[in-house]
């Protein structure tokens, strides 16, 4: 996250001080959410700079947190130091039930309480209620599946439900998506085809999530630093995605939150 120690600063702020619903972008890929006075996450990360500084507040500044929801292991999704470092505040942790033998063992005893789900599985808690789903992180290149098992979220809090696809790849192979009112998007349009796209490649995107008929569709996933620029994800994609999915769905708002901003749900 760019200007980290003023975006966190304004975070902190903001939880200390409650108010409307809504959600910060801790990564490109990552959310922190309140709703209806609930504080949960979804695939919370930061990278080593970004932990050394936010540690030491993390127990205190999420201590209301009721949940935490984890889509899959890829690093930039599943981040064991975060949910370490919040481990005193009791918050459940949600974990896909394919996770081995030895990597549940150390979930166990490194986050304390944990819970590994099955697709269908409702998870209940106070004002909160959550339902895994099997996404679809794999795609086809070159004669090469890449990717791994996925789990998406629907989650229902104060009488609107919100949608957690995770990182989902072949779109014409995916199961479809349950119903939500908002949705949150990762923009990804094929495999070292970012300085390629093409109007198939949206067009596939746009489909996908379109029809899950969301009133609002965030679009994130965007500048995963690391990434060299035939896999970088950026705004001018999401302006593509942006354009495609208002065709679909003219009366949805379709958005780009801003990495730390607070961003009114």
């Amino acid at each position: 996250m760019r200007d980290f120690p003023e975006k966190w600063a304004r975070i902190k702020t903001a939880l200390a001080e409650g108010g409307a619903d809504a959600f910060w972008l801790l990564h490109h890929a990552s959310y922190l959410m309140r709703t209806s006075g609930a504080l949960w996450l979804v695939d919370p990360v930061l990278d080593e700079a970004e932990h050394d500084l936010a540690d030491g507040d993390l127990p205190n500044v999420l201590r209301d947190t009721q949940a935490v929801f984890i889509t899959h292991l890829h690093a930039d999704h599943y981040d064991p130091r975060f949910l370490s470092a919040i481990r005193g505040t009791g918050a459940l942790v949600v974990l896909p039930s394919f996770l081995t033998e030895e990597q549940r063992r150390k979930a166990q005893e490194s986050f304390g309480n944990v819970r590994f789900v099955e697709p269908g599985e409702e998870i209940a808690m106070k004002g909160l209620r959550a339902e895994p789903f099997v996404s679809l992180h794999k795609d086809m290149f070159q004669g090469v599946w890449h990717g791994l098992e996925e789990y998406g979220y629907r989650i229902v809090c104060g009488g609107r439900s919100f949608l957690f696809p995770g990182d989902v790849r072949s779109y014409d192979s995916a199961p479809p998506l349950p119903g939500a009112d908002e949705l949150f998007a990762h923009v990804w349009m094929g495999r070292r085809n970012a300085l390629t796209v093409t109007r198939d490649d949206v067009e596939r995107f746009c489909r996908y999530f379109a029809a899950s008929g969301a009133r609002r569709i965030w679009l994130a996933h965007l500048y995963d630093y690391g990434r060299d620029p035939a896999d970088m994800w950026t705004e001018e994609h999401a302006r593509l995605a942006q354009e495609g999915l208002r065709l679909r769905l003219p009366e949805a708002e379709i958005r780009v939150p801003d990495h730390g901003a607070m961003m009114l749900l």
